[in-house]
């Protein structure tokens, strides 16, 4: 026990500078103080990363929803035109003769309403037409130069006469278009 009373007085006695007691904690405090530096770059890394990877699923989720949009947008339009159409041309089915009663037409340009044969969807034949100014009309019977066959559908079309001579002539009278590029027609079938 003597032993350890001597080395127990020898340090004791022994001499500690207060630079050796900073420099041990400048040791301390820049090992702890490189690890809160790692520790706060690790966090920092995690937390873009994952800020990067919700912006981009919220991104792709965005832009699904703009397709969507879009292509409820289209599926509207195209509606629209249909209505729009129909409101520029009206014709109820009639029973087949020499002669077809468009109920009402509007015609954006002064032109004509031409009665065409349906063949399978496919246009055929003008049957018949009438010019009129532009604007609206109404109860305009329009005489067929064939009759039209029961249980057989025909097309209105409207088209123009950019000669204005008033003469028909379908390769020269082209069909009058919507606001979306489309040609303006509707149908009717014959009883």
């Amino acid at each position: 026990m003597n032993d350890q009373n001597n080395n127990y007085e020898e340090n004791k006695d022994a001499e500690i500078s207060p630079e050796d007691t900073v420099e041990d904690d400048e040791e301390k405090s820049s090992g702890l103080g490189r690890k809160i530096i790692i520790t706060i770059i690790v966090i920092a890394l995690l937390v873009i990363g994952a800020y990067y990877l919700a912006g981009s699923s919220s991104n792709k989720s965005e832009n699904n929803i703009d397709q969507n949009e879009e292509s409820l947008d289209q599926e509207i339009n195209e509606e629209s035109n249909k209505e729009i159409m129909s409101s520029l041309i009206t014709v109820n089915d009639q029973l087949a003769g020499d002669s077809v009663l468009v109920s009402s037409v509007t015609l954006p340009v002064s032109g004509w309403v031409a009665i065409e044969d349906n063949l399978n969807g496919e246009r055929g034949n003008t049957l018949g037409a009438v010019w009129l100014p532009s604007g609206s009309h109404s109860n305009q019977a329009i005489e067929l130069l064939r009759s039209t066959i029961s249980g057989s559908e025909y097309f209105v079309v409207l088209r123009s006469d950019p000669s204005g001579d008033h003469v028909f002539n379908r390769q020269e009278d082209p069909e009058i278009l919507n606001e979306s590029g489309e040609i303006i027609i509707t149908s009717f079938q014959a009883n």
